[in-house]
């Protein structure tokens, strides 16, 4: 996969930029403040629908201007692929080769890419939501199938955790165990998908890891017991703890 030419249009600090990108490896360089990261940005936002640095998508857009836009001309496996995006204040349009998307997700996978910037340290500095959050990120691109799973359980969970709240115990008894069996069947998924993700980092990061310690340290990866196994039996012992715990959720509703 490879971007031939990227083109900003009031996005950011650039005004109308238009950027040509050869073979292999590209460099770009300038002064603090000139828009580096901001030219990655405009990428990853093509490869994804979302930036890592904002949670507005109306902070893209330059200060002044009502509306921000991104092109780019890449070849992927498929193919020559064209992809835009229209950002407003109020709404924002996505479209591949022409034709308008319905939602974000099927953006994934006609460019594949993975933003690093110096504030990414925080995969390290802070808790593991942010790992979670870098692992998403990168799994959904390559597996559509993680993509799905990810958002049915996110949904999912927020039904649940509605439900707790309910005060009828007979409908919250007779409903939670429906709920909790799908949540458990895409949790499995992710974790499956994560568990793939994480041995082949592992196995590029080690290798590295011991080139820079002189083979005399060896990175390893010790997975969580609960996730070993097939889809079904992770799906079954999640299943299980989920009932194990059915009076002490509806307590803390």
């Amino acid at each position: 996969m490879q971007i031939k030419k990227l083109t900003l249009r009031n996005f950011r600090n650039y005004e109308e930029e238009e950027f040509t990108f050869s073979e292999g490896l590209n460099v770009l360089f300038g002064k603090n403040g000139q828009g580096k990261t901001n030219c990655a940005e405009a990428v990853f936002y093509l490869c994804t629908g979302s930036s890592l640095r904002i949670r507005h998508d109306k902070q893209l857009i330059r200060i002044g201007a009502q509306k921000a836009e991104i092109c780019a001309e890449a070849n992927n496996r498929y193919g020559r692929v064209t992809i835009e995006a229209d950002i407003s204040e109020e709404k924002r349009a996505l479209f591949v080769n022409g034709t308008k998307l319905t939602k974000s997700a099927d953006l994934m996978g006609h460019i594949n890419s993975v933003f690093f910037s110096p504030g990414e340290l925080r995969l390290i500095q802070d808790g593991p939501d942010e790992r979670r959050r870098f692992m998403n990120m990168s799994v959904s691109q390559t597996s559509p199938a993680y993509y799905t799973a990810l958002l049915r359980y996110m949904r999912i969970l927020d039904q649940r955790n509605a439900l707790l709240k309910n005060t009828d115990y007979a409908t919250v008894t007779a409903t939670l165990p429906v709920w909790d069996e799908q949540l458990c069947r895409y949790a499995a998924v992710i974790a499956v998908k994560r568990r793939e993700f994480l041995e082949k980092l592992v196995a590029y990061a080690a290798d590295i890891h011991s080139e820079l310690t002189d083979g005399k340290e060896t990175l390893s990866l010790s997975p969580d017991r609960r996730y070993e196994g097939d889809e079904g039996e992770i799906a079954e012992r999640l299943l299980k703890q989920l009932k194990n715990s059915y009076e002490k959720d509806r307590r803390l509703g």
